[in-house]
């Protein structure tokens, strides 16, 4: 088994003396081997051979497809925080912003949503309690990220696929027989 000699430089009143101890393990043996190399590759190349192949027969990760717009922006109402006080430093003097000065607020009308009555029902069984019922405003909120477009625009990812999602579920509501226990 190899050993390791660390050297460890101690200031003395006579002057500087080193001290020694030896070290054993796999883990620093491991350490000594890879911390001369510019880059992580060897130490990835040397664990690559345990890692498990990909079979064409498995599903690989894909990313979601944003689905094609439907709804115009002009039926879109936008609202978002902004502070222009000094008030947040108060609350929170360990960040730079308030947290909540990235939210955003995503409001549309359910009579301006490209649905039918049916596909109607299911989505406001799908959002809940993000609706009015006395108006029929849609209110679907958003502080995921550090800034206000990135939410926007996830908003609008989340609302559309909301309506897909509402017009799949009618497409399917005949191929099913409800059966009542």
């Amino acid at each position: 088994m190899n050993r390791i000699v660390l050297r460890r430089l101690t200031s003395s009143v006579k002057g500087l003396t080193v001290q020694t101890r030896q070290v054993s393990g796999m883990f620093d043996n491991h350490v000594a081997h890879h911390r001369d190399r510019a880059s992580a590759a060897p130490l990835l190349e040397h664990y690559r051979s345990s890692w498990p192949d990909v079979s064409p027969d498995r599903p690989v990760l894909s990313v979601p497809e944003i689905p094609e717009r439907t709804v115009s922006d002009d039926v879109l109402k936008f609202e978002f925080t902004a502070r222009f006080s000094s008030g947040s430093e108060f609350f929170h003097p360990h960040l730079r912003t308030n947290p909540a000065d990235f939210k955003t607020i995503l409001k549309v009308l359910l009579e301006d949503l490209p649905l039918t009555k049916q596909e109607k029902q299911i989505f406001v069984r799908m959002v809940g309690k993000r609706i009015r019922v006395g108006n029929g405003e849609v209110k679907l909120t958003c502080n995921k990220f550090p800034n206000r477009l990135e939410n926007r625009k996830y908003l609008i990812f989340q609302l559309e696929s909301l309506l897909r999602e509402a017009k799949n579920l009618n497409a399917m509501r005949g191929q099913f027989v409800e059966v009542v226990v």
